[in-house]
């Protein structure tokens, strides 16, 4: 039996950057900030690199810092997905959040800094 083709169902494009993130889930597990880089980035949410399993349909708060702009950038995300990883002996998790909301100003200063 052939596998299917990969199809890429992101309606944005992904930009492999690497950006301070801090996040926190919205509900739950009452646990402090944790701090973290992007795996990549795109209008529509963010991948991420991270050393346990998160639940898909989980909320979180990110705040996101861009080199361009003192003042992170918030939102509130879902994760849409979560993959374990073993590379060389070493597991992980690569979990795509994507942006439920973000405030208007945010959004702005979000475009503006993801586009230079």
């Amino acid at each position: 039996m052939r596998k299917k083709p990969y199809e890429e169902r992101r309606k944005a494009q992904r930009l492999n950057i690497s950006l301070p993130l801090e996040y926190r889930p919205v509900a739950g597990k009452s646990i402090s900030s944790e701090k973290i880089f992007t795996r990549d980035i795109s209008g529509s949410g963010v991948g991420l690199r991270l050393a346990y399993p998160v639940a898909k349909g989980a909320r979180l708060g990110v705040l996101l810092h861009f080199p361009t702009d003192s003042r992170p950038v918030s939102s509130i995300g879902e994760i849409v997905w979560c993959t374990k990883r073993v590379v060389k002996g070493k597991k992980f998790y690569d979990v795509g959040v994507k942006h439920l909301k973000i405030a208007a100003k945010d959004r702005e200063r979000f475009v503006f800094s993801f586009c230079e």
